[in-house]
């Protein structure tokens, strides 16, 4: 290519470039025009009923999201209130519970329902250094780990399939547990003579009860286990 073909070639190609850029603002100008009669012309305007209309269906949506969160959140309050009160009703009405040497307190702090056993005077008949054991366990479950110090005891139980089963006692007497009671189910049962609490929530199982002759506060964990499983490895656990 010469250098006047090559400068011409430029030329061609920034000329078209003009007429574009010229075509486009006359475009653009043109659709303007024609959006601007649209806004003004009535026949066009969307009706003033049917816009209410469209404005009443889009509050009613929105209202019933805002009804539903709502009636979700009621719900799960009521169900912790029922719990409680389920609790309250278990706990406060055994002999324990009214005994001079234990009382049990129950508050409730989130999701969790907390436990705490009071002894005013000196706890009797529980020795430390104590010991507990679970006298009977499921096939395949093996000890694996413990924890302890002078008024707290913790055992832990595996299978192969990583399982677990945890029993802890308690002679502090201002202890404090928690328990999961969140969309939980909450059974009030007997162990070993003793009024209970069980707690099943996703498959997991927790049990707490208080020996008011040893002042020890138990409790019982079981992962993916049954609840008939947990209650036969809670009627068999001793103090040693």
């Amino acid at each position: 290519m010469t250098r006047h073909e090559e400068l011409l070639e430029k030329y061609t190609d920034a000329y078209f470039a003009l007429l574009m850029e010229e075509v486009a603002i006359d475009e653009g100008r043109r659709l303007d025009r024609e959006n601007e009669m649209l806004r003004q012309d009535p026949n066009v305007a969307v009706p003033e009923a049917l816009n209410q209309r469209c404005i009443q269906i889009i509050d009613r949506y929105f209202a019933v999201q805002r009804r539903q969160k709502t009636l979700q959140s009621l719900k799960k309050v009521m169900y912790r209130v029922a719990v409680l009160v389920m609790i309250a009703s278990t706990l406060f009405t055994t002999a324990y519970a009214f005994s001079e040497s234990f009382r049990m307190l129950i508050g409730r702090f989130g999701t969790h329902a907390q436990l705490r056993l009071e002894a005013p005077v000196t706890i009797k008949n529980t020795a430390t250094p104590y010991d507990i054991s679970a006298e009977w366990l499921p096939d395949g479950y093996v000890f694996t780990e413990e924890r302890r110090s002078s008024q707290s005891i913790w055992k832990q139980y595996a299978a192969a399939d990583a399982r677990l089963i945890e029993v802890s006692t308690y002679i502090d007497p201002n202890v404090t547990i928690s328990l999961d009671s969140e969309d939980a189910e909450v059974k009030p049962l007997e162990i070993q003579g003793k009024s209970a609490l069980m707690i099943e929530k996703e498959g997991d199982v927790q049990i707490a009860w208080v020996d008011p002759e040893t002042g020890v506060l138990w409790e019982i964990f079981g992962e993916g286990i049954a609840e008939t499983t947990i209650i036969q490895v809670a009627e068999h656990v001793i103090l040693k």
